[in-house]
């Protein structure tokens, strides 16, 4: 079944044009794969081993082979620039879905100030914690900046009714079938109000292709310690 056609040319289309924004991804994801196999055997036989076996899960590497089952093949991911397994992971893990991806296809979302990406992942690691019990826990984030540019990303900054139920703060159903209806009509990705900081914006990037160069910035350290706000110490 096709996605449905824009209504009344909404929302509208814009060309995105951003210098620098933010991605946070857990510092543990920032090494190669290979990296923690040298770390843990000691001969190159043993780590092509290790390779082969993760091959057999790995969604990424997975989709490389385009064996995973995702709505994303190979021919859409990116290779042979930096941090090209950190982009393709980013849409080959979708996990539940996201505002604008479901479990077929992740996204790339990144935001325009480094205080709005901090606030996105300590809401949800917040409401993870508080769902455990809140223990104390300490995360540690890289952040990946990287300029956006493209046209055809659709714009909801306006104001608009229509657009209340796409940035609810929990329920993502409405914004998931934009998402879909907007990458089969050749939609590059969404720019937005973000929702956990007031006055941020976020951008999702529904292709690969969008997302390049990337490059480190700092990385966080949050700490949770009960039920305070967490703390955090950029390094």
């Amino acid at each position: 079944m096709s996605p449905p056609a824009r209504v009344d040319d909404w929302p509208p289309m814009t060309d995105g044009a951003w210098d620098e924004t933010h991605r946070l991804i857990l510092a543990t994801y920032a090494a190669t794969t290979d990296s923690y196999f040298a770390a843990l055997v000691g001969n190159q036989e043993d780590i092509a081993l290790l390779q082969e076996l993760a091959a057999a899960t790995n969604s990424r590497l997975r989709t490389q082979r385009d064996l995973s089952g995702l709505a994303i093949g190979s021919d859409e991911l990116v290779f042979n620039i930096d941090y090209a397994h950190i982009i393709n992971g980013s849409f080959c893990y979708p996990g539940q879905g996201g505002r604008f991806h479901d479990r077929t296809r992740g996204a790339w979302y990144a935001a325009l100030e480094i205080e709005t990406c901090l606030a996105e992942v300590i809401h949800h690691r917040s409401t993870h914690l508080a769902e455990t019990g809140w223990p104390p826990d300490v995360v540690d984030y890289q952040d990946y900046i990287c300029a956006l540019a493209g046209r055809n990303f659709a714009d909801l900054r306006t104001s608009d009714a229509r657009t209340e139920p796409l940035l609810d703060p929990d329920n993502y159903q409405r914004s998931q079938e934009l998402a879909l209806s907007l990458l089969g009509q050749g939609a590059i990705g969404v720019v937005y109000p973000a929702v956990r900081r007031s006055g941020g914006t976020n951008v999702a990037c529904f292709r690969p292709a969008v997302v390049a160069p990337v490059h480190e910035g700092r990385r966080y350290r949050v700490e949770w310690t009960g039920s305070e706000p967490p703390t955090v110490t950029p390094f």
